[in-house]
Protein backbone atom coordinates (compact mmCIF):
# COMPACT_ATOMS: atom_id res chain seq x y z
CA UNK A 1 0.00 0.00 0.00
CA UNK A 2 1.47 3.92 -0.76
CA UNK A 3 -0.13 7.51 -0.44
CA UNK A 4 -1.46 6.90 -3.60
CA UNK A 5 -3.93 4.36 -2.30
CA UNK A 6 -5.27 7.48 -0.56
CA UNK A 7 -8.79 9.26 -1.34
CA UNK A 8 -9.09 12.50 0.12
CA UNK A 9 -12.68 13.45 0.54
CA UNK A 10 -12.66 16.53 3.14
CA UNK A 11 -9.72 19.24 2.93
CA UNK A 12 -8.54 21.50 5.84
CA UNK A 13 -5.46 23.62 6.26
CA UNK A 14 -2.21 21.30 6.22
CA UNK A 15 -4.53 18.09 6.45
CA UNK A 16 -7.56 16.24 5.11
CA UNK A 17 -10.07 13.44 5.95
CA UNK A 18 -10.49 10.47 3.46
CA UNK A 19 -9.94 6.66 3.47
CA UNK A 20 -6.81 4.58 2.83
CA UNK A 21 -8.38 1.26 1.82
CA UNK A 22 -11.55 0.79 4.17
CA UNK A 23 -10.15 3.01 7.11
CA UNK A 24 -11.43 6.16 7.76
CA UNK A 25 -7.86 8.37 7.71
CA UNK A 26 -6.50 11.65 8.68
CA UNK A 27 -3.75 12.83 6.78
CA UNK A 28 -1.37 15.68 7.96
CA UNK A 29 1.00 17.46 6.64
CA UNK A 30 4.37 17.44 8.37
CA UNK A 31 7.88 18.80 8.53
CA UNK A 32 9.27 21.48 6.40
CA UNK A 33 8.73 19.65 2.84
CA UNK A 34 4.76 18.80 3.85
CA UNK A 35 5.38 15.06 3.60
CA UNK A 36 2.11 13.39 4.89
CA UNK A 37 1.07 10.96 7.06
CA UNK A 38 -2.19 9.04 7.46
CA UNK A 39 -3.60 8.00 10.86
CA UNK A 40 -7.00 5.82 11.51
CA UNK A 41 -9.74 7.93 12.64
CA UNK A 42 -13.35 6.75 13.57
CA UNK A 43 -16.39 7.43 11.04
CA UNK A 44 -17.86 10.21 13.50
CA UNK A 45 -14.17 11.89 13.34
CA UNK A 46 -14.45 11.63 9.64
CA UNK A 47 -18.36 12.98 10.14
CA UNK A 48 -17.16 16.32 11.97
CA UNK A 49 -14.07 16.85 10.34
CA UNK A 50 -15.27 20.26 8.98
CA UNK A 51 -15.84 21.24 12.77
CA UNK A 52 -12.76 20.61 14.07
CA UNK A 53 -10.20 21.56 11.19
CA UNK A 54 -9.53 24.92 12.14
CA UNK A 55 -9.20 24.71 15.53
CA UNK A 56 -7.78 20.93 16.17
CA UNK A 57 -5.40 20.97 18.23
CA UNK A 58 -7.08 18.07 21.09
CA UNK A 59 -8.39 16.15 18.57
CA UNK A 60 -5.28 16.17 16.36
CA UNK A 61 -3.00 15.38 19.58
CA UNK A 62 -5.23 12.42 20.13
CA UNK A 63 -4.85 10.90 16.68
CA UNK A 64 -1.43 11.77 16.59
CA UNK A 65 -0.83 8.94 19.27
CA UNK A 66 -2.38 6.43 17.20
CA UNK A 67 -0.36 3.89 15.44
CA UNK A 68 0.31 5.41 11.57
CA UNK A 69 -1.20 3.64 8.54
CA UNK A 70 1.54 5.09 6.35
CA UNK A 71 4.36 7.61 6.09
CA UNK A 72 5.65 8.81 2.72
CA UNK A 73 8.52 10.30 4.81
CA UNK A 74 9.34 6.99 6.42
CA UNK A 75 8.98 5.56 2.81
CA UNK A 76 11.16 7.55 1.53
CA UNK A 77 13.98 7.05 4.10
CA UNK A 78 13.87 3.38 4.26
CA UNK A 79 14.49 3.84 0.20
CA UNK A 80 11.26 1.90 -0.81
CA UNK A 81 9.40 4.33 -3.33
CA UNK A 82 6.13 3.14 -4.19
CA UNK A 83 5.54 6.42 -6.29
Amino acid sequence: MNRWNYKRLKEGPYSSAGIFGEQYTFEILTGICDVPEYYPITKEEFDTYDEWKENYDKVVSEIKNRKLIYSSYRDWSDNNHDV
